[in-house]
């Protein structure tokens, strides 16, 4: 899930790997992390960008 961070928290998306996601960045993580920076209120979640139109 891509994400907006609305703080800068640490989080770990395999229970192993402590990351830290930063303020204003966007990260594409896994969706149990997505989910809780998400109810804590660290982070919304953005569009995922749209395939390319074949034409």
């Amino acid at each position: 899930m891509r994400l907006l961070m609305l703080d800068t928290r640490r989080g770990s998306e395999d229970g192993f790997v402590v990351r830290r996601f930063y303020k204003d960045c966007t990260y594409d993580v896994a969706d149990s992390l997505a989910q809780a920076f998400i109810r804590a209120g660290w982070a919304i979640k953005l569009r995922e960008p749209s395939p390319p139109s074949r034409g």
